[in-house]
């Protein structure tokens, strides 16, 4: 703001100087200054210090302000109540006062229609046929400050975002360096966040996955696009492996090259284990599936002893060959044909138990 106030300052004292010169040279300087004066986009002012009465504004003063030359003639700053609050032009006047000049001090300023506007003024003084003035840059920062705010209210929605993710949210250089991690890389791993920032990824991933990770980061900035799905497994504070899977963006420089990462991580450390736990399952059914299998295959069976051949070639009894196949475990008994055959002393006393149970 300081270099465009002294332009407008160095214009107007021109003419001043110019005065005790030809006509031709004052109307040339005069003719600078107007183009300098009402080119800007700022509001530009000349008020006498004492009183604000005012003594020359440029074509942006109406816009901003909404007052025209016309309705501004021989009125002051207070007059047109231009300062939201009067007490601010007296802190302007103070500062110059002491100073000589003010720089980019803020004030809330008010329309013609009354809406008001955030500015920011610097100001020099000048003498201008004996009696000093003012002259002013005031900036209308109203959508600069809308702006501000907006960021504000973005980065607070962030930062809560952030603090409550139950994923970890990280920030890398291009050369893998925590630059940010959020307080759910402590409650998931244990560290501090302040021993993971400024230190590489590869100090806290499984050595074994630390190739995979290298080529996941060289492929976002080979395409320049989000990647999806790397897991690996980072190490907890108590030394043991948990599984993340992640995800990364490329962010770029302000000549849009791409300087590093950010990402989002999230724990599958139980999603892994059901893996396992299930992979052991199926295994476990896979081979009782082929072992029952066996069983509806051909058995070959002695006509004569009964017992079965297996697949090395060797006999076996029906009871060691069906109990290694299946589940299934013998009991003996002996059948009536057999304790006939075997022991016919026992046959009167089975009939007899035989006949009791069927009266019964």
């Amino acid at each position: 703001m300081v270099p465009l106030a002294a332009n407008y300052l160095w214009a107007f004292a021109l003419i001043v100087m110019t005065n005790q010169r030809s006509n031709a040279e004052t109307a040339e300087a005069r003719d600078h200054f107007e183009l300098i004066f009402n080119t800007g986009p700022d509001a530009v002012l000349i008020t006498r210090l004492h009183d604000g009465y005012l003594f020359a504004v440029n074509d942006a003063f109406e816009t901003v302000t909404g007052y025209t030359r016309a309705e501004i003639a021989g009125k002051t700053t207070l007059d047109i109540a231009i300062w939201t609050n009067p007490g601010d032009r007296k802190k302007v006047v103070a500062e110059l006062v002491r100073n000589g000049y003010c720089d980019n001090l803020e004030f809330i300023f008010q329309r013609k229609d009354g809406r008001r506007f955030n500015g920011i003024v610097s100001a020099k003084l000048i003498t201008i046929q004996g009696q000093i003035h003012i002259i002013s840059v005031t900036r209308d920062i109203s959508e600069r400050r809308l702006a501000e705010e907006a960021l504000r209210n973005s980065e607070e929605k962030f930062r809560l975002l952030v603090e409550n993710s139950h994923d970890v949210i990280y920030s890398l250089t291009a050369d893998g360096v925590f630059i940010f991690v959020s307080p759910t890389w402590t409650t998931l791993l244990g560290h501090p966040t302040s021993d993971v920032t400024g230190k590489s990824f590869q100090m806290f991933v499984h050595p074994d996955d630390i190739p995979e990770c290298m080529v996941f980061l060289r492929s976002v900035i080979e395409t320049g696009n989000r990647q999806d799905g790397i897991e690996n497994r980072v190490r907890h504070q108590n030394g043991a492996w948990y599984w993340h899977t992640s995800s990364a963006v490329p962010f770029r420089d302000e000549a849009g090259r791409i300087v590093g990462f950010y990402g989002i991580a999230r724990d599958i450390t139980g999603r892994k284990k059901r893996e396992a736990e299930l992979q052991e399952l199926l295994a476990s059914l896979q081979k009782a599936l082929e072992e029952i299998k066996t069983l509806k295959g051909i058995v070959p069976i002695c006509a004569s002893c009964k017992k079965i051949r297996d697949d090395q070639g060797y006999w076996e009894q029906v009871e060691a060959y069906v109990s290694r196949h299946t589940e299934a475990q013998f009991s003996h008994s002996i059948c009536p044909k057999c304790i006939q055959k075997l022991y016919p002393e026992f046959m009167d006393e089975l009939e007899s138990e035989h006949d009791h149970t069927k009266t019964d």
